[in-house]
């Protein structure tokens, strides 16, 4: 006969993990500091993506441009989005947003060009 406390036991496991989990906004001053740094961390590293499009979009040239690999990058952006949107956090959705408008954009100019 199966144990019908399998599910409490989960729950219970759950509840425990949750428990370990650190408070937001943490009591840490340089945690949190930490974490209002992140937010401008999270838009300025797409920016770095920016002299790529515009090379792409001025010279009209995208031959050197790996298709596959902005295609890839799609879809690990896409998922790390919802995993953002699944835990609420802000900071993942920001970033992989502006990454992903980045990625697009490179894709676009690659089939344009």
């Amino acid at each position: 006969m199966p144990h019908l406390n399998v599910g409490n036991h989960h729950l219970h496991k759950r509840i425990r993990i949750h428990e370990e989990h650190e408070k937001y906004p943490h009591p840490d001053k340089w945690k949190r500091l930490l974490d209002k740094i992140m937010y401008p961390a999270a838009l300025v590293g797409p920016f770095m993506m920016i002299p790529q499009i515009l090379k792409i979009y001025s010279e009209q040239d995208a031959s050197s441009i790996a298709l596959s690999s902005w295609m890839l990058f799609v879809v690990s952006s896409v998922m790390w989005m919802i995993y953002g949107f699944v835990h609420g956090q802000k900071v993942i959705i920001m970033s992989n947003t502006a990454w992903l408008i980045g990625y697009v954009s490179v894709i676009i100019g690659a089939l344009k060009y």
